[in-house]
């Protein structure tokens, strides 16, 4: 077996394997003689087929079979022994079909497309990153208060809507004519006029009837790549890099009209059913440590978002794009035309870089990897944090079943691994500190 690797650019290759009648030849003479053995055909006792006939049969089928798993076996010895880290899988190159001699084994070769893995150097200096310390203000917990009257009011469904109602609906993705793209985003939300940072967006939902089409353009109603992303479930980069400037309409489901419920004990124990506030000054007290426990984890997420954006700008990560376009249309989960996979691969490469930058991160920085006990540790806090204080037994129990769901494992070490990195980023880049109010940091 010989094999020769042909760089074809920076960061892409060809591999060009030569595998001879001694890599395959002996193995495909077993092959057929274990046929042999076995082989029941009309004229002849069992086992006592004539070889010819055999290799006439099944001989092109046995050499295909031993080319390809001998194939696979040396590209992957291959790989190892000569220490190659590629993107992706090999992509075989096309060629004209093989030409079988039954008798006297011959030399094929074949040829590999390869995308390389770059090499990755860290800086983490001079990042321009900003930690929020916010004080939920009187507005925003006013604000807060009436929403969650609402909430616990008396809802009506007229079929026209008012100032202050909310509408529940559908987001669609359209094209230039107003169609629904395919493969688009669509998203069900609930426009609340409570939410929103502009007075004309409130005006935007008044006068709207069950089953009514209208555009819709998040940055009418939401100040920021964070709130407008949001509205459309998808992070602040995804927005600013997929969506921005794309066109949307809402579809107008249901109309909600609520009759607030009275800000009263009866209010109080509904909010809170065990440790009940008794005046109106205790649960106020008590909604704000609840509104700076959610706020504060936004802010914890708009910081991390900070430091990815701020690892890609930083760090340059070069990439084997037309290998990874390639390989990525060979996918048969995707399915996607060369045009989509143009539009998808920005947002595909994003991902991977920063993915490079994270296994770089965490192979120099060894302490940020994260720990078998660490996710069991954060799987017991989950657990009691939704189904309050356990016997042991019991949290035995489910943690076992939950350790064993591989899913689950899997997106809980996502979670740790991504905060012990973001708490190592912040201890080491240090971002400055600004103190500003909830009403302020929910307009960004």
């Amino acid at each position: 077996m010989n094999i020769t690797q042909q760089a074809t650019s920076s960061l892409e290759a060809l591999l060009t394997l030569e595998i001879h009648p001694d890599d395959y030849a002996e193995r495909v003479d077993k092959t057929l003689k274990s046929y042999a053995r076995k082989a029941k055909m009309s004229g002849f006792r069992e086992g006592k087929v004539p070889m010819s006939l055999i290799k006439k049969l099944y001989g092109k089928g046995a050499i295909l079979d031993e080319l390809n798993k001998t194939l696979q076996e040396e590209l992957d010895q291959y790989l190892q022994r000569e220490q190659v880290k590629i993107l992706g899988y090999p992509i075989p190159v096309p060629k004209a079909d093989l030409d079988f001699d039954l008798d006297t084994p011959l030399t094929y070769t074949f040829e590999f497309e390869i995308g390389l893995s770059p090499q990755v150097s860290l800086n983490l200096q001079n990042y321009d990153l900003v930690e929020y310390e916010i004080e939920v203000d009187e507005p925003y917990l006013e604000k807060e208060i009436r929403m969650i009257r609402n909430r616990f009011g008396k809802l009506t469904n007229p079929e026209e809507s008012a100032a202050g109602d909310s509408l529940f609906g559908t987001i669609t993705e359209v094209d230039a004519n107003g169609n629904p793209v395919d493969k688009g985003l669509v998203h069900k939300i609930t426009l609340n006029p409570e939410m929103f940072d502009y007075p004309s967006a409130k005006e935007i939902l008044v006068g709207k009837k069950t089953g009514e089409v209208f555009p819709f353009n998040p940055a009418k109603f939401m100040s920021g790549d964070k709130k407008r992303g949001w509205l459309l479930n998808v992070d602040p980069d995804e927005y600013s890099d997929k969506y921005k400037d794309k066109s949307f309409i809402f579809s107008v489901e249901k109309v909600n009209h609520y009759e607030p419920s009275e800000f009263d004990e009866n209010l109080f124990k509904q909010v809170y059913p065990t440790n009940t506030p008794e005046n109106e000054n205790e649960f106020k007290d008590k909604l704000k440590i609840s509104i700076q426990e959610y706020i504060n984890k936004d802010a914890d997420k708009q910081l991390m978002f900070a430091l990815k954006r701020n690892l890609l700008e930083h760090n340059r990560v070069d990439l084997p794009d037309s290998f990874l376009k390639k390989w990525l249309a060979q996918q048969p989960e995707n399915k996607l035309t060369t045009e989509e996979i143009e539009v998808a691969y920005e947002s595909y490469a994003k991902g991977l870089r920063y993915a490079l930058l994270r296994d770089e991160l965490i192979r120099t920085y060894p302490d940020t990897q994260a720990t078998e006990e660490e996710v069991k540790a954060s799987a017991v806090e989950m657990l009691r944090a939704s189904m309050g204080d356990l016997p042991e037994e019991q949290l035995e129990n489910l943690l076992g079943y939950y350790l064993n769901n591989k899913e689950m494992v899997n997106k809980l070490w996502e979670e740790v691994q991504e905060k012990k990195l973001f708490d190592f980023l912040k201890s080491v880049i240090v971002p400055a500190t600004v103190h500003i109010s909830a009403t302020d940091f929910e307009r960004m």
